[in-house]
């Protein structure tokens, strides 16, 4: 796991278990930020044979701009499409070998980094930090609840 327990205020774990903001956060749903392509490849992991709607509805990404984010993570072997044997207009998708191998090595350099930043941190100082971005975090998700 990349995220420091104590700390639990990284957005990106390796489970995919972490709520999206909603929607209405979304800056752009055409344009994919690194959060959302990160998202994205986790999600299959965390639920292989997950359809691309859904990681489509769980991101806040437009399919049609979910697909060519597919489209690189299939042509590097990190993820695979197979087609819905109930429903031929659907995909499912799931990580390869490759694919977990990349992510472990992406976490464990996410966890190096997050460690460093923590180490800069007094005991009272990290409490504060996640403090404030659970104060942010919550904001947001009220702003976009309750508009």
């Amino acid at each position: 796991m990349c995220c420091n327990p104590a700390l639990n205020t990284s957005p990106i774990r390796r489970d995919a278990s972490v709520p999206r903001p909603p929607d209405a956060l979304v800056a752009t749903r055409n344009w994919p930020s690194a959060l959302s392509i990160a998202r994205l490849w986790t999600s299959p992991a965390a639920n292989p044979g997950i359809s691309q709607a859904r990681v489509s509805a769980e991101i806040g990404l437009d399919k049609s701009a979910l697909v060519p984010i597919i489209d690189l993570l299939e042509a590097r072997g990190w993820v695979e499409r197979t087609r819905s044997t109930s429903d031929r207009r659907r995909n499912h998708l799931s990580t390869t070998a490759a694919g977990e191998k990349e992510l472990d090595a992406l976490f464990a350099e996410l966890a190096v980094t997050e460690a460093a930043g923590l180490a800069a941190l007094s005991d009272e100082e990290r409490e504060m930090v996640s403090s404030a971005l659970d104060k942010v975090y919550h904001a947001y998700v009220r702003l976009a609840r309750d508009g």
